[in-house]
């Protein structure tokens, strides 16, 4: 799923870059308005907006009424063998890597040294690993779409006269062009950044007190 969302995005940014080199090579009376300075300025505007946003949605809210999971117990039994989780550690740092095994004593992680066994006195917090990656990912596709939407609906009718280089002249629908720009400079970002501020939701598992070990 992760390699076709790339591919969707590589694509796409290989489109916009095709038509922003074409614009600069075409005289002025019939360059678009898509200008580089234009579409700078837009995108410095979508970005102040999107950050505002940001700092509004990372604020303290209250709680959803889902309490966190203390049984070590119920994660044994819910939480599935050979997805990628992150374990956080009582000194605070993260074991992140795919979940090989668990039991009632101890998780076993995937590390590239080989496997890593942690018992339950060492564990802080286990949660699914890269979902707040996943949800950037799928934001910018939704923004992507509905930009090149906004785009297409924005210059609908209009027309593109090009200047070919062997003299000739050809119109093409200003739609396509206002699609792809939009879905690249206004829908990416903003839905990249609102995707990566959604809340990733209630860890797998949380102690209320790290029980450590005596030597």
């Amino acid at each position: 799923m992760k390699r076709t969302l790339s591919v969707v995005l590589v694509m796409t940014l290989a489109a916009s870059t095709g038509y922003v080199a074409a614009q600069e090579g075409m005289p002025p009376a019939s360059r678009p308005r898509f200008t580089q300075e234009a579409i700078r300025q837009a995108v410095f505007e979508a970005t102040h907006h999107a950050a505002g946003a940001n700092r509004l949605t990372s604020q303290p809210v209250a709680a959803s009424g889902a309490e966190t999971n203390r049984s070590w117990d119920t994660l044994v039994g819910s939480v599935k063998t050979g997805k990628k989780v992150k374990v956080t550690l009582g000194d605070s740092t993260n074991v992140e890597g795919k979940l090989l095994a668990i039991n009632t004593h101890s998780i076993s992680v995937e590390q590239p040294e080989g496997p890593r066994a942690i018992e339950i006195a060492d564990v802080f917090r286990v949660r699914y690993a890269g979902v707040r990656k996943r949800h950037a990912l799928y934001g910018m596709l939704i923004g992507m779409a509905g930009g090149a939407l906004a785009g297409a609906v924005a210059y609908a009718g209009e027309t593109l006269t090009i200047h070919e280089r062997d003299g000739s002249i050809r119109k093409v629908d200003a739609r396509v062009e206002a699609a792809v720009l939009y879905a690249i400079f206004f829908g990416l970002p903003a839905g990249a950044i609102g995707g990566a501020v959604l809340p990733i939701g209630q860890p797998l598992y949380e102690t209320a007190e790290l029980v450590r070990k005596t030597p």
